[in-house]
């Protein structure tokens, strides 16, 4: 008799003329299962990847229907809900989604003269729990909050979307283009050529005032002109201070921007550029 999951390191190999029985293709599905499973469960995380909203029946003011989409679990399977399903509902209570555990065995066969089912049943379990219910299901996916009211179900939804797992970026590079300050909801505050001059002086170039919102900048520096003394070509360390004047008032407080310019040796003309960038 085949049975499941045997050993998920050996994959198939196929060779012509080979004698192949259930349980070679029991292997080679949950080869491919639990690479997949593995996959979701590291990269994307538990939650609903599409769909799954519960909305209030149109036909009976004491039911909702559930739409078709799909999630993963905590084990990396997908629930898929092909079909909208209606459910009654009696009580406050939360609508939980769930993997059909144990899996279901259908589409029964005796072709050629031996009994055996030939699909395996992967129906999404909607299950729906008494508000004050200790735990939901055991791996299971929160949906909605349902409320019984006159005329109708109040619903909250009470989905987390799948997505990818936090993870910092360590490559010393994004893929070529991908970043541009096209791209980037930016606001260009300033675009000037600015001369720095030489020591002790400094350049100081007001930015923005009275600024009651957080706001973000991203400064470039350039120079547009080489330099030389005597005949031979200059190294000039040009100095940045990015300068925040915060006022404080007895309802409020602003805070103004500045740039700082100082050159170490040499005067020196410099393209400045000042993109803002502001939270929404």
């Amino acid at each position: 008799m085949a049975t499941r999951n045997r050993d998920v390191t050996k994959r198939l190999n196929f060779f012509d003329r080979q004698f192949l029985r259930a349980q070679d293709f029991m292997d080679e599905q949950d080869y491919h299962l639990d690479r997949r499973r593995r996959h979701n469960r590291a990269l994307h995380g538990t939650g609903v990847a599409e769909g799954l909203e519960v909305v209030q029946n149109t036909g009976d003011p004491a039911s909702v229907d559930v739409q078709p989409g799909w999630a993963v679990d905590a084990d990396g399977r997908e629930i898929v809900l092909a079909q909208a399903r209606t459910i009654d509902v009696t009580e406050a209570s939360e609508l939980y989604l769930s993997y059909p555990d144990p899996e279901l065995l259908s589409d029964e066969s005796t072709d050629p003269g031996v009994t055996g089912f030939t699909r395996v049943q992967e129906t999404a379990v909607l299950t729906r729990v008494p508000t004050d219910a200790s735990s939901p299901p055991t791996g299971s996916l929160a949906l909605a909050g349902l409320a019984p009211v006159t005329g109708a179900v109040e619903i909250t939804d009470m989905r987390e979307l799948a997505g990818l797992r936090d993870a910092e970026v360590t490559e010393d590079k994004l893929a070529d283009g991908a970043v541009s300050i096209a791209k980037l909801k930016s606001s260009l505050v300033l675009d000037t050529v600015v001369p720095v001059p030489a020591p002790p002086e400094t350049e100081v170039i007001p930015i923005e005032v009275n600024v009651s919102s957080p706001r973000f900048y991203l400064i470039s520096v350039f120079p547009v002109a080489n330099l030389t003394i005597a005949g031979q070509r200059a190294i000039v360390t040009s100095t940045i201070k990015w300068q925040q004047l915060i006022e404080f008032q007895p309802t409020s407080q602003t805070v103004s921007y500045r740039l700082e310019l100082e050159s170490d040796s040499q005067p020196v003309d410099a393209q400045v550029k000042v993109y803002r960038f502001e939270e929404t």
